[in-house]
Parts: C-alpha cells; sequence; structure tokens
C-alpha cells in the first residue's frame, strides 16, 4: 500500500515498520488519518519503512497498539535534534522501531509440546491447539512456523488417513481428537510435526 505524504514537512519522530504486512500498513494509516496527524516522508526500504510523523506523543501511543494488536517487538528511543529559540528547552526527535512477528492469524506454529493454528495475536497468541482442538494462548517464545500442505482424506475407517503428500501413502492423522467426521476424497490442509495432523 501507499501512505499518504502531507505537504507539511514537520515532523517530530520517526516511525521504523520492519516485516510488516499489507494489514498492519493500513492499521498504522488508518490511525494516523483518525487522530489528525500526518506523514512528513516516506522511505521504503527492503525491510519496510520509516515514517516522519508530526507527533511524537502519538507516536509512542500508536507503538503500544501495534504491539498489543499484532505482538512482535517494539524500541523507542529518543536523540537531541536541537535547542528551542523561543523557550531554550531541549528539543529531541524519538523513533519508534516496530518489528512484526514472523507469523500471524491463521498460520500454524510449535510452541514446545502443542500445535496451534493462531486465531489472533497480541501480546500472546491465541488459537487452536490441533492435537486436542482447544482454545489455547502461549507466550511468543520459542515458536516455529509449520507448513500448511494441502492433500486430501484416503480412509475413514476404522481410522481417519490421509494421502501423504509426498508419497502418495496412506498415513493415519495424529489428532487426538477431531471435531467433526470427513469423507474419502475430501479436500483438507495438514502440517507435519512427526507426524501429519489434520487443521479445522
Amino acid at each position: 500500500m501507499e501512505f499518504k505524504i502531507s505537504k507539511n514537512n514537520y515532523f517530530e519522530g520517526t516511525l521504523q515498520l520492519r516485516n510488516t504486512d499489507e494489514e498492519i500498513n493500513s492499521f498504522v494509516q488508518n490511525q494516523i488519518d483518525k487522530s489528525g496527524k500526518t506523514i512528513a516522508q516516506v522511505k521504503k526500504l527492503k525491510d519496510g519503512y520509516d515514517l516522519y510523523v508530526s507527533s511524537q506523543h502519538f507516536l509512542q501511543n500508536l507503538g503500544k497498539k501495534l504491539r498489543a494488536n499484532f505482538g512482535g517487538k517494539l524500541e523507542i528511543s529518543k536523540r537531541l535534534y536541537s535547542r528551542s529559540r523561543e523557550t531554550s528547552r531541549l528539543v529531541y526527535r524519538i523513533t519508534v522501531l516496530y518489528i512484526a512477528p514472523d507469523y500471524m492469524k491463521g498460520d500454524v506454529v510449535r510452541s514446545e509440546k502443542k500445535i496451534i493454528l493462531i486465531t489472533g495475536v497480541d501480546r500472546k497468541i491465541h488459537g487452536i491447539n490441533i492435537l486436542d482442538g482447544r482454545k489455547t494462548t502461549v507466550d511468543d517464545k520459542g515458536i516455529s512456523t509449520l507448513d500448511v500442505m494441502k492433500t486430501t482424506i484416503g480412509k475413514v475407517y476404522p481410522r481417519t488417513e490421509i494421502v501423504d503428500p509426498d508419497t502418495y501413502q496412506f498415513c493415519e492423522v495424529k489428532n487426538k481428537e477431531l471435531k467433526r467426521k470427513y469423507s474419502v476424497g475430501e479436500n483438507v490442509k495438514v502440517v507435519y510435526c512427526e507426524g501429519y495432523y489434520l487443521l479445522p
């Protein structure tokens, strides 16, 4: 997406967005629009954007909102910019660095002994534990993302089996509990983690 740049060159701080997607970038632009603040300049980088924003107080709050809504890492720093001629006070500019996590809603991750289909991310990861079908919440430490693959159901009786996407052999799924019945030939999504697991 393209961020909206103001004709006004005034800014008090920089928002450094790293590893963000369209959803996060749109959230940032909407927050700026709603607040009445402006973007003086945008620098596009390999891994994100630098936005020069008109209010440092707003920037700090926006950084906290990004962390609360999407997870990830947040760093806020300030540097001396100048001294005001009128008041002789020191003038600072701030930098808000936000690094989005490598996972988002809809991804499947492994956390210790859990395999989680992510339904939401804030300061923690919320999702469904594929092993037992229950809702769960975990920290974002030690998380690894699993690849989602498409395949079909090969057997449903006496156990549910899928067609291995690589070998095309039938493999029993390792879910402890399935929330619904499947049909032979039905298209499904699976992840592999020492065996195949069906995604709900």
